[in-house]
């Protein structure tokens, strides 16, 4: 690997670095003369111990200009949410051409536009059942594409086991999480790996895993990107510990609801239930 590797790996992560430096000097300074930011979004959703509560509530804070800048741009929910898939696809067929730093970041891009998504869908009142639907199966189609093209990329190595183990974690999580909606049992924050988390987790790996390549162990006979396949190893893993987590929970709270009684038969056969006619409604 040559230099130009490193320019596209780690000019842009210093100059995030150096922006994150600054937001976080500003946000200091919030703290001490008007005390901690508190976005009711963010404390709704809880917290999880790889993403706190103080690191989502500085995001919240820091990303409240971008959101303003798109509202007054005008632009919709429902296009951040597709151009999101955009930069899914294109992540996906930059791992799968071995870029995996420019893979990296455009999934980076796609966790900030279904942050956005949501922020301008509310700041216009249009958020709803229709964009939360979008949005999910925006967001699995995002992590189809992205570890499809990991997949093609280690199709050669033992590290494609690896990597499907991750892309039935990735989905095996928000699908329990379905399912236990679907059942009236809540499973927010219940498991380490969720969205957020899988989003940091691969688009960081995959960015500094060429540099990491070059600077740690440059010419070692180490695994095809090493430090991507080592992020896709806990993705997995974290992903389907989160999945059985959630299941159990859910077990847990269905097993401890009170059952659903049925109308008893009687002699004759079972019971026949007559409703009232809808007053309300024309006939």
């Amino acid at each position: 690997m040559e230099d130009p590797i490193l320019s596209v790996t780690l000019g842009p992560a210093l100059a995030l670095l150096l922006v994150l430096l600054v937001a976080l000097l500003a946000y200091g300074a919030r703290l001490t003369f008007r005390g901690p930011f508190e976005d009711p979004e963010m404390t709704a959703r809880g917290s999880t111990p790889l993403l706190p509560m103080g690191a989502r509530q500085f995001f919240a804070w820091v990303s409240r200009p971008f959101v303003r800048v798109l509202v007054r741009t005008g632009i919709s929910a429902d296009a951040i949410t597709l151009f999101s898939i955009a930069l899914a696809a294109g992540a996906g067929l930059a791992v799968a051409w071995d870029r995996f730093a420019v893979a990296g970041w455009l999934y980076l891009a796609t966790g900030l536009c279904d942050f956005f998504d949501g922020r301008v869908a509310r700041a216009y009142r249009t958020a709803g059942p229709r964009g939360a639907v979008l949005d999910s199966v925006v967001d699995r189609y995002a992590e189809g594409l992205l570890l499809t093209g990991l997949a093609w990329s280690y199709r050669a190595e033992p590290t494609l086991l690896v990597v499907l183990l991750a892309l039935t974690g990735s989905f095996l999580v928000p699908y329990v999480r379905a399912r236990a909606e679907a059942a009236a049992a809540a499973t927010s924050n219940v498991g380490l790996m969720q969205r957020p988390e899988r989003v940091v987790l691969l688009g960081t790996t995959l960015v500094l895993s060429p540099a990491a390549q070059v600077l740690v162990a440059p010419g070692a006979d180490l695994p095809h990107h090493a430090l991507a396949a080592v992020g896709v190893a806990v993705l997995g893993l974290l992903s389907h510990a989160t999945a059985i987590h959630r299941l159990v929970h859910v077990m847990r709270a269905l097993s401890a609801a009170p059952p659903v009684e049925e109308p008893e038969e009687d002699a004759i056969g079972p019971a026949v239930v007559v409703e009232e006619p809808d007053r309300g409604r024309a006939a």
